[in-house]
């Protein structure tokens, strides 16, 4: 059976379902309405949704068949009237299979559940955002997958250099890289510890930093100043932030919605992914702005160069030090590397979060797009992109209203990032005074002569 595309709005006695079905008879259709579960099918088609609230089944519920327009418009009645359904854009999420109490899938990963079986949002608790702090044990920290010993320092067993999405990666990259290099910065990424990953990432940035491209950007502001005036895609939607509900998804993103994976997710660090994801889509945000939200074919490259977590593959224990990575990255690799371009994209990052979980996968859904058209980098949607985008629509929307609110308080200052920006553009002041002391002198000059 074929899923259909669909569409899911509301008002305040119907939940209306938009079904395309094309070339199918009427007198075939079947739907039916349990509880909060809704299924249709009409040969080839079948679809299955499952609601947060209650419907009911009590002669209001009709289907109506647009033949010109190939889709069929159900209207379901909803058991409390005025009733706010929510998530009613977020397609996979109503798609979600009901959890079986003894899973015959193994493959299938529970992300949670409750005592009866039922289905549970993760995070519906608000995620405490404060840096966590750990005890030394022998300067020995977490387990970073390198292998344990028997304290004598003799390895007896190797476990995996893990990586990607929760770290459910391993073993892929060194062997892609052969066929397919720059998949990531990261040298040796299968043989490296978390652990240096931080280290090489940080070393690299320093060797890379550019002082004279900086400078150019400090000395002739002229095009950060340009694209610090662009206007986001996100500004029409500004006025209604309620959970996201003014973000429209459009025609694209619903076609790849239904084509991400239905699965499920145990997540080990939810704290840690989130934040991971507030480094990609800071990256997406600069290039939104630096192509004034014309994506290029470099897109791929500039998102990727931006994100620590792309590039080295790098987990974070709090939001300043993603900050700071973010920072020295913008200062690092785009075209345009402006101190107050960052601030503007940091602003824009906070504000996708403070509008809700709908924006935040409208741009998730747009960057693996871009990801999937580049050559090497497509492999990011592998182990990052995609669950990224299936897993996030599990979030309760309080954390990521948390997550912007958290964000904007987070200020940063040139000596935080350790690059020399001080330096450079002590030099760079310099130089104008000195221009413009010699300019004087000359006008000076000029005055007596004429005297």
């Amino acid at each position: 059976m074929i899923t259909p595309a669909f569409h899911v709005r509301q008002n305040n006695e119907f939940i209306i379902v938009e079904i395309k079905a094309p070339y199918v008879r009427s007198p075939e259709v079947d739907f039916y309405v349990l509880d909060n579960e809704f299924k249709f099918s009409v040969h080839p088609y079948f679809l299955r949704l499952r609601f947060d609230s209650s419907l009911i089944e009590d002669g209001r519920e009709r289907c109506q068949h647009d033949i010109d327009e190939g889709k069929f418009i159900v209207y379901l009645p909803k058991l409390n009237m005025g009733e706010e359904f929510k998530d009613l854009d977020l397609l996979n999420v109503l798609l979600s299979r009901k959890r079986e109490k003894q899973p015959k899938v193994a493959k299938i990963e529970v992300l949670s559940s409750t005592e009866n079986g039922e289905e549970a949002e993760e995070g519906n608790d608000v995620i405490d955002w404060e840096v966590e702090q750990h005890l030394s044990d022998d300067g020995e920290g977490e387990d970073d997958g390198d292998g344990e010993g028997d304290g004598d320092g003799v390895s007896i067993m190797m476990k995996p250099i893990l990586y990607g999405f929760d770290d459910k990666y391993s073993g892929i990259l060194n062997k892609l890289q052969n066929d397919i290099p720059n998949i990531v910065e990261l040298p040796n990424p299968d043989e490296t510890k978390k652990k240096e990953r931080q280290s090489l990432r940080h070393e690299s940035e320093r060797v890379k930093f550019n002082a004279e491209h900086y400078a150019c950007d400090y000395d002739d502001d002229s095009m950060a100043k340009h694209l610090m005036g662009f206007r986001p895609l996100w500004k029409d939607w500004e006025e209604d932030t309620s959970e996201g509900k003014a973000v429209v998804f459009s025609e694209k993103d619903k076609e790849d919605m239904l084509k991400l994976p239905r699965k499920e997710y145990i997540v080990t660090h939810p704290k840690r992914l989130l934040i991971g994801l507030v480094d990609i889509i800071f990256a997406w945000a600069y290039d939104h702005r630096l192509t004034e939200g014309e994506s290029t074919v470099e897109s791929a490259w500039t998102i990727s160069s931006l994100s620590s977590t792309l590039s080295f593959l790098v987990e974070f224990e709090s939001l300043q030090n993603c900050a700071i990575a973010c920072c020295r990255r913008a200062m690092t690799y785009p075209l345009v590397r402006h101190w107050g371009l960052f601030e503007q994209v940091w602003k824009d990052t906070c504000k996708i979060f403070s509008m809700g979980k709908n924006l935040v996968l409208r741009c998730l859904l747009d960057l693996r797009r871009l990801v999937l058209r580049d050559e090497t980098k497509f492999i990011l949607n592998e182990i990052y992109i995609t669950d990224y985008c299936v897993w996030m629509q599990t979030v309760s929307t309080e954390n990521f209203l948390s997550l912007g609110d958290k964000m904007s308080s987070i200020k940063l200052r040139k000596s935080d990032i350790e690059l020399p920006l001080l330096e450079v553009e002590a030099i760079i002041n310099a130089d104008d005074c000195s221009t413009d002391s010699d300019d004087d002198s000359k006008n000076d000059s000029d005055d007596v002569s004429d005297d």
